[in-house]
């Protein structure tokens, strides 16, 4: 039967297959074939997609076990840098959603919005690593009118991130990933963010997007509930099945 997130692979417990990326022997033995795979054409450039949660995770405790080596970030903006895995280098892109989450969340209009994105972005990797010169230039042209909001999200990851780090790196740990995509450009986010940094309620919707508004609200006024609305987008399902996708160009 034809597999459906929502019917027919409900059985998969989505929680124990995220637990896989935190696994040791899972993850070396899962990049151990990656870098056969990459290693297997010597003459080809490697763009790879790391898609979904899961799958950032993995590469995460891939780079921490020193399997993999981030080298040079590209583009902060677009979170596109050079790695290396087994003596080859790699483009690679990060902190992208699955390709499917947009389904998965009814092609709810952000979503598609973020996945066109991500697409446009692959598009400009791709274009980059044939005809070189600037990676944010070739990316923001794949992007076209989307580039000037891509931007202006980045810039606002940093001042997220001052909130629950209290740095501005604009690198979200794992399960405050869904944060990348809050509309935290908007001036009157910013406003509220900053009206209500510092208070533990803050914080709570920050970095659990599944609290519900109905227990929010005998504590919130009507700013607090606003707050809610413009902060939090649909975050990412819980340990979704990422993939990572390597293409040659």
């Amino acid at each position: 039967p034809t597999l459906s997130s929502r019917s027919t692979n409900a059985m998969i417990n989505q929680r124990i297959v995220a637990s896989f990326a935190d696994d040791e022997e899972l993850v070396r033995d899962y990049f151990r074939r990656f870098t056969e795979h990459m290693c297997a054409d010597t003459n080809a450039t490697r763009c790879v997609y790391i898609a979904g949660g899961t799958c950032q995770a993995a590469f995460d405790k891939a780079i921490k076990m020193e399997i993999i080596t981030r080298e040079v970030c590209l583009s902060a903006t677009h979170d596109i840098s050079i790695t290396s895995i087994g003596g080859k280098r790699f483009i690679v892109l990060e902190h992208a959603p699955h390709p499917s989450w947009h389904l998965v969340m009814g092609r709810e209009p952000k979503a598609v919005r973020i996945f066109k994105e991500t697409m446009c972005t692959l598009n400009g990797m791709r274009r980059w690593c044939a005809v070189g010169s600037d990676i944010g230039a070739c990316v923001d042209v794949a992007l076209g009118d989307l580039s000037q909001l891509v931007a202006e999200r980045a810039t606002a990851r940093t001042f997220v991130t001052e909130l629950p780090y209290g740095v501005r790196t604009g690198r979200f740990k794992p399960r405050h990933a869904h944060l990348r995509h809050m509309d935290a450009h908007k001036p009157e986010v910013q406003a509220l963010m900053t009206k209500w940094h510092g208070a533990s309620v803050l914080l709570s919707i920050l970095t659990s997007g599944n609290l519900m508004v109905s227990v929010l609200l005998p504590s919130l006024s009507s700013v607090g509930v606003l707050l809610v609305s413009l902060l939090l987008p649909a975050p990412f399902p819980v340990g979704m099945l990422g993939m990572l996708v390597p293409f040659c160009v």
